[in-house]
């Protein structure tokens, strides 16, 4: 494995070759490469990179930060992670086989993103899929602040006022055969196409959606939360307008931030370390903490003091619930 410090290097010098490939402007443009090496920098404190081979964090490094992207993390020792631009290409290629689905905040890299997969996946034992959290020029403000918004009020008051994000998805309707499943199809492009929600929260939304794919555990950490938030309120409207079922058992964990979701889901754990102030200030204040771990901080990269030991939580976790 390979430390932090090296993990970091590969993924630098990786970005580096990159650039000159990279087209200015939009989110992938040269103008957002001091972003970019920032949110690196930012994860490879935050999270724990070393558990990345030299092949991944060079891959990762490559990509920088491409909201909605789709990274694929095997449990450590079986097999390389796996870039993929599409549901498609990624349930064409096995990927089907995840059974969580991740999501990273902070500096949202998909070096990050990977690193915070993987202790997700060597809690489970099994794959597990991560959409990168990255910043649109929607995101600029966040973005300028290195991803650290209150997003715990905003949270708040986004579903004070639910009633009024009514328009975004059709009324219920009853059909059967090829116009249900048209307007099944309609329903779902109105969300990831819609250019007012962004892209990782589109991306989550539509795998939730997706038959093909089965998670059994949902997870976020810090600003991840808020986006695993906001596609599960877009699911559970889609799934009413739809007439589908919602399974209600799935484990929910959210770490680092305590986050609204909808109250069909009633399997959620939110965990904080002890001693996270930025986690306490990014959460709903009326949320209470089902599990404290003990004098741990926001990070939760294995090589500095008081991280998150997110691989033991989620198996203690998985353990109490008998999966």
């Amino acid at each position: 494995m390979l430390g932090t410090f090296d993990a970091l290097t590969s993924a630098s010098l990786a970005q580096n070759a990159a650039l000159p490939s990279r087209p200015p402007g939009g989110t992938g443009g040269w103008a957002w490469e001091g972003f970019r090496k920032r949110n690196t920098a930012l994860d490879s404190f935050f999270y724990d990179v070393k558990t990345l081979s030299p092949e991944e964090a060079q891959a990762l490094g490559r990509l920088g930060v491409l909201e909605g992207s789709l990274v694929l993390v095997p449990p450590s020792g079986m097999g390389e992670v796996s870039l993929w631009p599409t549901l498609d290409a990624l349930a064409a290629a096995g990927g089907t086989t995840a059974t969580s689905l991740c999501i990273a905040g902070v500096g949202s890299s998909a070096l990050g993103s990977a690193a915070f997969a993987r202790n997700v996946a060597d809690a489970t034992g099994k794959p597990a899929l991560a959409v990168v959290s990255g910043y649109g020029m929607s995101d600029l403000i966040t973005e300028a602040l290195g991803g650290w918004f209150w997003f715990g009020g905003v949270n708040q008051a986004r579903h004070a006022f639910e009633a009024l994000e009514a328009h975004r998805l059709p009324a219920p309707v009853a059909q059967t055969g090829a116009a249900s499943a048209e307007t099944s199809a309609a329903s779902l492009d109105k969300v990831t196409r819609n250019p007012a929600i962004s892209r990782d929260t589109q991306v989550a939304f539509a795998l939730l959606c997706d038959q093909r794919f089965d998670f059994q555990v949902l997870t976020g950490h810090s600003k991840g939360n808020l986006v695993m938030s906001e596609a599960l309120y877009a699911f559970v409207r889609w799934s009413e307008a739809e007439q589908r079922p919602i399974r209600s058992d799935r484990l929910i964990v959210t770490f680092s931030a305590t986050i609204a979701v909808p109250p069909a889901f009633t399997n959620v754990i939110d965990v904080i370390g002890g001693a996270d102030p930025l986690g306490r200030l990014n959460s709903r204040w009326d949320i209470p903490v089902d599990k404290r771990a003990g004098w741990s901080g926001h990070h939760t990269n294995t090589e500095i003091l008081g991280h998150l030991p997110v691989t033991a939580l989620l198996r203690e976790i998985l353990a109490e619930q008998g999966r």
